[in-house]
């Protein structure tokens, strides 16, 4: 009988079957695309997260920070053991709020298939996860475990299917609505682990309305604001670094309607922007700038604002002029009341010139200025999905919870601490984008989170 089977072949699935082979056990991957690595060949490929806790915890207050605080102290002995297995590691790269490594995606991934089959590990391509039964002929085993898709057996299984932000009615019913937004990840990604857990009882986290990405490039709007067809701007999957707009916290955002929404400078990063954008009708806006934003790096070191605006212009969804009056009467063209945007903007100038930015609304915390340098321009943006942050809530085994058996994870006013018990479902564990409360309102890094979860959760199921 297979020890450890594994959902999903993304980074975390790869990193979990290597951790489990590497301790001996008898493990099988099961992924449902034609190949393995997942969103993971889309990236950029930067192995990073937060250096602190504690910035983390005050940036982020939703998210779950015991599980963080994991992540962070494992962080290190990680990247060495991706060293250690042949992966080259780039120069170190400053990502704000955390340093990190840069790697070739498809080399990770190939290279830790290389190792789960050089340890005896298996793979099934092309096979989704339909069905997860615990299994009817363990009986009172202390190996008692799962049947998955009625075929193979195991007392131990790791869901690592990449989150569920390709999956449009799991989209819809937690209040994210799918026509908002670019699928910025593998297709493959439908929330199947998250199914499964549910239909075993699992917990979840808070945060299932939440999701990380970037707005990306949109096409100009049509003459009227609410004719949604010409909303998609031309590029395919290998632009997404190219077409994102990762200077949104330094713009100042509007919707159709030329008004502001949201604190365009809150969160870690442009990731709360650009959920607060895919609320707006369409998930649509324009993000509006001056010579000042132009000349102030997007990613300090790495990725100036006037390239980002140089190739939206270049791809005809960025407008530029010489002054405000006329930014608005080019945005009108395209729907955009010039009334409302100009009274937009005039209000932030006022604010600028003052000091009175509590009067301003909605407020902005960070990047205080007004827009008075020309020239002037504006990007229109559409909102973007990476991966959901949102999903099963996990132990500090990479456990996944019972959500019958726990006791509730939002009832801290009201519970006795001695009260507190979280129950894990026997044999179940989760990696990746399927674990919930990592990244909450913010970003807390992608790729290197999903390994460090991975070979958690690959380590203790093979010991299950």
């Amino acid at each position: 009988m297979t020890d450890v089977i594994v959902c999903g072949g993304g980074v975390a699935g790869l990193a979990a079957a290597v951790r489990a082979a590497t301790a001996g056990a008898d493990t099988l991957v099961l992924e449902k695309a034609p190949r393995l690595g997942g969103s993971a060949l889309l990236s950029n490929g930067t192995l990073w997260t937060f250096a602190d806790p504690e910035r983390a915890a005050r940036l982020m207050p939703g998210a779950d920070h015991l599980l963080q605080e994991t992540v962070i102290a494992e962080a290190a002995a990680t990247l060495d053991w991706i060293a250690g297995l042949g992966v080259p590691l780039g120069a170190t790269v400053d990502m704000v709020h955390g340093t990190g490594r840069s790697v070739d995606p498809a080399g990770l991934v190939d290279l830790l298939r290389a190792r789960l089959l050089g340890l005896g590990g298996r793979i099934e391509l092309r096979t989704p996860l339909r069905t997860l039964t615990p299994d009817p002929t363990a009986g009172a085993s202390p190996r008692a475990g799962f049947t998955v898709n009625g075929e193979w057996n195991a007392p131990a299984v790791v869901l690592a299917t990449g989150g569920f932000q390709g999956n449009p009615e799991l989209l819809t019913r937690y209040g994210i609505a799918p026509d908002h937004v670019y699928l910025r990840a593998s297709p493959w990604s439908t929330g199947d682990g998250l199914l499964a857990a549910l239909a075993l009882g699992a917990a979840t986290t808070a945060g299932l309305d939440g999701f990380y990405g970037h707005a990306m490039l949109a096409a100009l709007a049509a003459a009227a604001p609410q004719d949604m067809s010409a909303s998609s701007a031309a590029f395919g999957p290998r632009e997404f670094r190219e077409v994102s707009q990762y200077f949104g916290p330094l713009s100042y955002a509007v919707g159709l309607d030329g008004r502001r929404f949201t604190d365009e400078s809150a969160g870690t990063g442009e990731e709360s922007l650009n959920e607060a954008l895919a609320r707006r009708p369409g998930g649509r806006g324009y993000y509006l700038g001056d010579a000042r934003v132009l000349a102030t790096d997007a990613l300090p070191g790495r990725l100036a604002t006037r390239t980002i605006v140089e190739r939206a212009a270049a791809k005809g969804a960025a407008v530029t002029a010489p002054t405000l009056d006329s930014l608005a009467a080019a945005l009108a063209d395209h729907g955009v009341p010039a009334a409302a945007l100009l009274d937009t903007v005039h209000a932030v100038n006022r604010a600028g010139a003052t000091g009175g930015w509590g009067d301003l609304y909605p407020p902005r915390a960070r990047h205080r200025y007004g827009l008075t340098e020309p020239p002037f321009f504006a990007v229109a943006v559409k909102a973007s999905l990476t991966f959901t942050t949102g999903g099963v809530a996990v132990d500090h085994e990479q456990r996944v919870l019972d959500r019958a058996a726990s006791t509730s994870p939002i009832g801290t006013l009201v519970t006795d601490p001695a009260d507190v018990d979280p129950v894990p479902i026997p044999g179940l564990y989760a990696a990746g984008c399927d674990v919930g409360g990592l990244s909450h309102a913010g970003y807390f890094g992608g790729l290197l989170p999903a390994l460090v979860t991975g070979r958690r959760a690959g380590t203790n199921a093979a010991r299950t």
